[in-house]
């Protein structure tokens, strides 16, 4: 689980600032893929992997956030297929059609928590990796996220 926020940090650089954190950690590359690719140092196995889609489950109530994000990741190299969720049926539809390589997931929507979305996705989904992020999460829900794995 990776926390991702800063005390100046625009929600939506929180989100990419993560996003791209977790796809890094699957792409198992410990620089920046996209630079690598670009001035062609990038190995096969780097190449190979950014070309193979990444599937992501964005669970949010903000239809403006999937977009940007697979923006965002295209920018990096990646193919995302990003996936949408924004309540429990949603996710629970979602997970059980497909199950994504990383779960984003707001902190806080209308109804449905990071903690439902977590429990949901331990579940269904357990060895997927599960990122919260939020611009504005207090630290007693930090402590409770990382108490729930």
């Amino acid at each position: 689980m990776i926390h991702a926020a800063g005390a100046n940090a625009e929600p939506i650089d929180v989100m990419f600032a993560a996003a791209h954190e977790a796809v890094r950690e699957l792409a198992g590359a410990t620089r920046d893929l996209s630079g690598l690719v670009r001035s062609g140092k990038a190995s096969t196995a780097i190449r190979r992997r950014l070309a193979t889609p990444l599937s992501l489950l964005v669970v949010d109530d903000d239809d403006e956030w999937p977009p940007l994000i697979s923006a965002y990741l295209e920018r990096a190299g990646f193919k995302p297929a990003v996936l949408t969720a924004s309540c429990h049926e949603t996710m629970e539809a979602a997970l059980c059609a497909v199950i994504p390589q990383v779960i984003l997931c707001v902190h806080t929507m209308p109804g449905f928590t990071f903690a439902d979305a977590l429990l949901l996705a331990r579940r269904i989904a357990p060895s997927v990796p599960f990122v919260i992020v939020s611009g504005t999460m207090p630290e007693d829900a930090a402590a409770v996220a990382i108490d729930m794995g």
